[in-house]
Parts: structure tokens; C-alpha cells; sequence
């Protein structure tokens, strides 16, 4: 295993820890008035457009991705659409949710850093659903959402 295999498969265990512990995707997170107009905003052309931007880039650099590091990808897209669910009971959010955080995990991986998806991780630690504008944020996706500035 490589250093970068190795440090790939660091950021992922500590996005999942964050996840199972509850610093992401708490109670709190899903506290809110209308989950409908959070999904339709969602659906609107400036997230969507951007969402997709994201999602292409990835999907050129998707190849470098191992077999191992996917598998663990796709646990934290099950964990994510599990919390979702169990507090919201909307298959619909939480397919949007692991979708998030399946595009998180493979930038976090794939060192694909953006303003807009620095962003929508920071929303996550926020306890907030990203939804509508977002603001860009200047910074490293894994400094940003891990808070970490060792690995």
C-alpha cells in the first residue's frame, strides 16, 4: 500500500467516524420546516449545475480509484442514506444525501478541491442540508471538513 493509498483510506475512516459519531449528519442536521422545498432548491438549475460541474470532474479521475478504497466509498454512502433515512423517512433525501457524500469522499480521495464543494461539506458541519446558493469558500475540502491539518 502507498502513502497515498494509505492517506486516502485515513480521510475516509475519519469521515465515516464523523458520521457514526454524530459530528455529521445529526439529529440536528434534520430539524427542519419543510424537507420539499429543501429538495426542490436542490433541483434548481444554480445547485444542480454545479453539483453536476463537481460530479464530472471526479468522473474523469474516477479510474485512479481502487477496488478497496471503493468499497469504503460505498459504505459511506450507505451510512449517510441510513441516517438520512432513519431521521426523515425520505428515501428521496436520503439518496441526495449519500449521493453528497459520496462526491465528498471520492474529492477527499481524488484531492479534488473546489470553492462550491467546500461549501456543501461546510453546510454538512453546520448541521444544515445544502440546498439553493452556495457560496463559495476558499480552502482545502479534507482542512475544511476534517479539520485536520496533519495528514
Amino acid at each position: 500500500m502507498n502513502l497515498k493509498e494509505t492517506n486516502s483510506i485515513l480521510y475516509l475512516e475519519k469521515l465515516k467516524n464523523l458520521m457514526l459519531s454524530g459530528s455529521l449528519l445529526s439529529k440536528d442536521t434534520f430539524i427542519v420546516d419543510d424537507l420539499d422545498s429543501i429538495m426542490d432548491s436542490r433541483e434548481e438549475s444554480n445547485f444542480d449545475k454545479q453539483w453536476i460541474r463537481n460530479y464530472n470532474k471526479i468522473n474523469e479521475k474516477r479510474y485512479l480509484i481502487n477496488f478497496k478504497i471503493k468499497e469504503l466509498i460505498d459504505s459511506i454512502r450507505e451510512i449517510a442514506y441510513k441516517i438520512t433515512y432513519a431521521f426523515t423517512e425520505s428515501s428521496d433525501l436520503a439518496a441526495y444525501v449519500s449521493d453528497d457524500f459520496g462526491l465528498i469522499a471520492e474529492a477527499l480521495v481524488l484531492n479534488h478541491n473546489d470553492e462550491w464543494l467546500n461549501t456543501l461539506g461546510k453546510k454538512y458541519l453546520e448541521n444544515k442540508i445544502p440546498n439553493g446558493t452556495l457560496n463559495p469558500s476558499k480552502g482545502e475540502l479534507r482542512k475544511i471538513l476534517l479539520m485536520d491539518n496533519i495528514l
